[in-house]
Order: structure tokens, then C-alpha cells, then sequence
């Protein structure tokens, strides 16, 4: 790595990584060279950011993905964080979890299980909290069964239709798409 501050218009970082290529099963150096700004907070000093060399946008990290030949932001290469991925179950899951936690429980491990009161917790914080708890374990176990019923009662069309009902549902839009629309109407 190389960083130039020399110049004050022109500051840069020269990034070197060493990473090996998946898909030409070779070893690969990735070099790139990107752009320095940098601000001065309220508070005084300045503020270092690299400068994104694919969107120009200031950011305080640099990613480089698998199977990617340059380093770029968050927002170049459209990550995503984990829990943006996660079903509404999960994360009323993850909720619980971080809940029993702060109430002196283990965690994801006994997600569903209430914690006693920690010694150093205030009847007060712990009523509040535990109410917390139980409305989001209430939701999460709705959730879950719901969840179960819908499944339930798909298999049980596949076992008589022998079918899930998508097929039958993709072909019906394509007959009524396909019909002309009336006259005096515009689409639909």
C-alpha cells in the first residue's frame, strides 16, 4: 500500500492485494488506485474518505468481493447486509435473541426461553424488557405458524392436484394477457 498526501488536490492510496482468481483458477494481483478527500468536522481536524472509483461517492470502506478485480464501495458493488436478506421470521427471531440477551439469557440458544432477572437489573427495566420479549416471541411464534399452515396446506394441494396451484395460476395469467383488451379501454 501507498498513500500520497503530497499534493492537496491530488491525494491518492495505491492498493495491492494478492487473491486467487476462482473461475481461472490462477494467482491474480488486484492494483488499484484511489482517490483521498477529505473534510473538516465541526470539531476540528479533518476527515479522511476514499473516493469510490466507480460511483465518485465518498465512503469510509473499500470492499473487494470474491472473484473481483477492484476495490469499490458498498454501494458500487450493491452489498447488502445479512440481516436485509433475512425472512420476517428471522428477524423477529434475531429480535427475541437480542432481547433474552440483554436479560442476562444466552442468547439465539434460548431465544424462546425467559431469562430470570439479572441481580443488577431493576424490576422496572426488567418488566419493560420481558414485555418487550414476550410480544415479539408471541409474534414470532404466530409467524412461525402461519408460516406452517400456509406449507401444510400447499402439500396438500400438490397431493390432490398433483399440482401447487403456481402453475395452473402462471398459466391462467397467460390466457388473460393474451386476450385483446376492449375497445375504449386502455390497458391493464
Amino acid at each position: 500500500m501507498l498513500v500520497d498526501l503530497c499534493n492537496e488536490w491530488n491525494c491518492f492510496v495505491e492498493l495491492i492485494h494478492s487473491t486467487r482468481d476462482v473461475w481461472e483458477d490462477e494467482d491474480r494481483t488486484v492494483f488499484d488506485r484511489v482517490q483521498l478527500t477529505r473534510t473538516q468536522p465541526t470539531f476540528g481536524g479533518h476527515r479522511w474518505w476514499f473516493l469510490c472509483p466507480r460511483t465518485g461517492y465518498r465512503t469510509t470502506k473499500l470492499f473487494l468481493p470474491n472473484g473481483s478485480r477492484h476495490f469499490w464501495s458498498r454501494r458500487a458493488y450493491r452489498l447488502g447486509y445479512a440481516c436485509q436478506r433475512e425472512a420476517h421470521f428471522g428477524r423477529l427471531q434475531r429480535r427475541a435473541a437480542t432481547l433474552n440477551r440483554q436479560l442476562g439469557g444466552d442468547g439465539w440458544s434460548t431465544w424462546d426461553l425467559p431469562p430470570a432477572k439479572p441481580k443488577w437489573m431493576r424490576w422496572l427495566t426488567y418488566e419493560r424488557k420481558i414485555a418487550r420479549w414476550e410480544r415479539t416471541v408471541e409474534r414470532a411464534e404466530y409467524e412461525w405458524t402461519y408460516r406452517a399452515v400456509r406449507l401444510i396446506e400447499r402439500l396438500d394441494r400438490i397431493r390432490e392436484d398433483g399440482s401447487d396451484g403456481r402453475a395452473r395460476d402462471a398459466r391462467n395469467k397467460g390466457l388473460r394477457s393474451a386476450q385483446p383488451s376492449r375497445p375504449g379501454r386502455t390497458g391493464r
